[in-house]
């Protein structure tokens, strides 16, 4: 049986951590300890978790006396615990019986070579299951899969439905390295952006994820917070570009293949509307960037095709099928493949 640390970090939400230390409670495998992280709360979150600690050994406490921010108040957590493999589980959200044995034993334990392991889930909108993870991801069979291509897209992946180990995310600067990249005066809540996107690309560059294409959680919003408003969602593109900035100025992890291919989703998707083929394609012709990415076209363009030909975007409520490239466009990226780029020609080129 493996060493895992659940770390639940919660802020004012007692009843949905009841829930979500219930779901615990189920699982069908069950050699883990939890740390619950409280940031700061202000209701009666720690008589939730004092009931459950008195039934449950496993069950821990940390309060924070003040609230620090989301992504400081995981970390502090993360640097209390020690075990080979950590889940961070948000505190509203709930896991099925079998998370652990097809993420964990089945997964991460059974395949050594893969950092982390990630199941689906649905969301959960206002107590209500939607059945869909409404956002852009992979569609990919259970199994080993490298994943670095797609998380130059987007990110699909929550961390209350995955588990990685803890030295391979130490080996990619853990938690500190995403804090190390905001500037001292970002408010606390702004340092939490993109933590999830940002930690799943760099532990990508390790080996491949093992996925589990089983819905096995629920992931809850809340529509009536109005998360989806201007304001909101302009932060949420800012963070984006932030993270693929992060991405390709990383030059010690992510290879030139995946850093421009990051530079092509800012500048195709989230700065212009000029769309991914295309901005490849100038890429390549321009008088500054072709030069550089001729020695490896090949690779770029074929990354870029394999990535956007499995990509899907999971929803059971649009009824139009939205894609990240139109299917025209990729056939003749294949052909162009084919004629021109069939293999790198190396730095001579």
């Amino acid at each position: 049986m493996a060493d895992l640390d659940i770390l639940v970090t919660t802020y004012n939400c007692a009843d949905e951590l009841d829930e979500c230390l219930a779901s615990l409670s189920v699982q069908k495998y069950g050699d883990f300890k939890v740390l619950v992280a409280d940031n700061a709360s202000e209701d009666d979150t720690e008589d939730v978790v004092a009931a459950w600690a008195s039934r449950d050994r496993r069950i821990s406490y940390h309060r924070q006396p003040e609230n620090i921010g989301y992504t400081d108040s995981v970390n502090l957590a993360y640097k209390m615990t020690s075990s080979e493999y950590v889940l961070q589980l948000h505190g509203d959200d709930i896991l099925l019986p079998n998370f652990l044995t097809e993420v964990l034993e089945n997964g991460l334990e059974a395949h050594p070579d893969c950092p982390f392991a990630y199941s689906l889930f649905s969301r959960y909108i206002d107590d209500l299951p939607t059945g869909d993870v409404h956002q852009f991801l992979p569609d990919l069979p259970s199994g080993a899969h490298p994943m670095l291509g797609y998380l130059c897209f987007t990110n699909w992946i929550i961390q209350s439905f995955a588990v990685f180990r803890r030295a391979a995310f130490d080996r990619v600067g853990a938690f500190d390295r995403h804090i190390a990249r905001f500037r001292p005066s970002d408010i606390a809540t702004l340092r939490a952006g993109y933590v999830d996107h940002y930690m799943w690309a760099r532990l990508a560059t390790l080996g491949p994820a093992w996925v589990v294409n089983q819905r096995l959680g629920y992931y809850r919003t809340h529509e009536s917070s109005g998360s989806g408003g201007f304001r909101q969602r302009g932060f949420y593109i800012q963070e984006a570009i932030r993270t693929y900035d992060f991405i390709f100025d990383d030059h010690d992890l992510f290879d030139d293949v995946h850093r421009y291919l990051a530079k092509v989703n800012q500048i195709g998707r989230l700065l212009t509307d000029n769309g991914l083929v295309r901005t490849a394609l100038d890429m390549l012709g321009s008088s500054e960037t072709g030069p550089e990415l001729a020695p490896f076209a090949h690779r770029f363009l074929q990354t870029l095709l394999d990535t956007l030909r499995t990509m899907v975007f999971d929803s059971t409520t649009l009824r139009e099928r939205i894609v990240l490239e139109r299917p025209e466009n990729l056939d003749a990226l294949a052909a162009l493949i084919r004629e021109r780029y069939p293999a790198d020609q190396g730095a001579t080129a």
